[in-house]
Order: structure tokens, then sequence, then C-alpha cells
């Protein structure tokens, strides 16, 4: 397990979640830990599967939608990814109108998350 002050990785079989945690929005106050956490985590991970856990999340920015892309693109050339679940009403209809729900595979429940994203693999 690793932590920092905005998201927590803890290793779930073949797959890395990262929750979200200490803040209910993700904007330009916080888009810059959340960068560099995630990108310290992809440095150290590289190829890993990346379950983003954002239950206690209850508003994003476009910045930190540009970080989410950004990660999953840097993962998936290394043979990873990343796919986002537990979004509050108001994430998951910005991801929805972004066109992301797909691209991110987004899924409400943590746990039925985690094992399709381990039965993918």
């Amino acid at each position: 397990m690793t932590s920092g002050n905005i998201i927590q990785f803890d290793l779930y079989g073949k797959i890395h979640i990262g929750t979200v945690q200490g803040t209910k929005r993700l904007d330009a106050q916080n888009v810059d830990a959340l960068d560099a956490a995630v990108s310290a985590f992809i440095e150290a991970n590289p190829g890993a599967h990346l379950l983003l856990n954002l239950h206690h999340v209850e508003y994003v920015t476009s910045a930190v939608l540009s970080v989410m892309l950004h990660a999953r693109n840097q993962l998936k050339k290394s043979g990873g990814g990343v796919r986002v679940c537990a979004l509050h009403s108001y994430c998951r209809k910005v991801f929805e109108v972004m066109g992301l729900s797909e691209v991110f595979k987004a899924q409400d429940n943590v746990q039925e998350a985690a094992e399709t994203y381990i039965a993918s693999l």
C-alpha cells in the first residue's frame, strides 16, 4: 500500500485501486497534487492496471479529467490501463457528457468494478 495526501493506492489482485481521499472536490486547488501522486504511481508501476475509486468525490473539473486521460494514455503505452468507479451523480454526468464513461468503463460499485477489471485481464 502506498498513500499520499490525496490518493491512496492499494494492490487488489492483479490491479491497483487508487482511492481519492480527504476531499469532495477535485479542482484547481488540488489538481497538481493529484497529478503528482498519479504520475509517481505510474513511474513506480509501469504497465499497472489502475481503478480510480471516486466515491468521496462530488465535483471534478476538466483539468482533473485531463490528468486522468494522461494517466490512462501513459499506462496504456506500457500495457496497463485506467478505469473509474463509484461516481457521484454530478461526476457521472460530467463523464457522460464528455464521453468518458465508456473510455474509463465507469461502474458504480467498487467491488464489482474491481472484479470486472480483474476478469478482463
